[in-house]
């Protein structure tokens, strides 16, 4: 079996044999879960020069599922994730570092509504292998603990008792599987290329849509617990500064722009 060293090439994520997933406090006394179940990604892994890899996913935020209609309803609208408005939450890794055999840690920007914030994750390597049907596959687990109020979605109601409904922290879950779709990395390409192919990627969508606040990196991180008890006060969001340009995430002219570049591409082909 190959090790995280070994890996080599482009790899897309396999909705069908990974799972998205959160976990968050409820009056302070239970955990509710719930999953996206639409979601795509696609990764540029060079184990043996791994600063220079590069990983896009883009998840559907209507997709959201807790197994009960009407809460499912209330978390698409305004009050938290305002769908109809920012369809999709995204995050874009530019930061790789090999910790040791079996982890591996991924530095960058996480999108949800307009706030963008800069995370680290610390996956699990699951491993590689080849499947009945000849895909090459390689295996990944992570969590994540976030501040919900740190993205804006501070939407709350208070208990009687003292305290809050919803728990200010959200624990992601990330069961990953991808299957390898090539060995070449692209390269380096001239400046006049780079030019045509950023103006290539730049979403029209974006054109009229709110501008996207871009925060100071996240204080959580993915060997973060899941808490204690609710704040008997609602904690305040951070302050934001909007910004109508995308999070500085790459050099310019570097081969990790010129790799994120490619990724946004294919990620907007689906």
């Amino acid at each position: 079996m190959q090790g995280i060293r070994d890996i080599h090439g482009l790899y897309h994520l396999d909705p069908a044999h990974s799972a998205l997933g959160f976990r968050v406090r409820h009056a302070g006394l239970s955990r509710i879960r719930g999953t996206f179940d639409q979601f795509h990604g696609h990764a540029l892994i060079d184990g043996g020069n791994v600063q220079h890899s590069a990983l896009m996913v883009s998840i559907s935020a209507s997709s959201i599922n807790t197994l009960v209609t009407d809460r499912d309803a209330h978390l698409r609208s305004a009050d938290f994730l305002d769908v109809a408005t920012y369809p999709a939450l995204t995050f874009v890794g530019t930061d790789f570092e090999i910790l040791d055999d079996d982890h591996v840690r991924v530095g960058g920007d996480l999108t949800i509504k307009d706030v963008t914030r800069r995370v680290d994750m610390v996956f699990a390597w699951g491993g590689s292998s080849t499947d009945p049907f000849g895909n090459e596959r390689i295996g990944f687990q992570s969590e994540l603990a976030i501040s919900r109020a740190g993205f804006g979605l501070t939407w709350n109601a208070a208990l009687e008792t003292g305290g809050w409904l919803i728990g200010d922290e959200v624990t992601l879950e990330i069961e990953a599987s991808a299957v390898k779709k090539g060995s070449a990395l692209p390269d380096e390409e001239p400046p006049g290329r780079r030019t045509q192919d950023a103006e290539a990627a730049a979403d029209p969508a974006d054109e009229g849509r709110p501008a996207r606040r871009s925060l100071e990196p996240e204080a959580s991180t993915g060997s973060a617990g899941e808490g204690g008890t609710v704040s008997a006060s609602q904690p305040a969001a951070p302050e934001v500064q909007t910004t109508n340009s995308e999070p500085q995430t790459t050099t310019p002219g570097s081969v990790e722009e010129t790799r994120i570049g490619f990724l946004r591409r294919l990620v907007r082909r689906g």
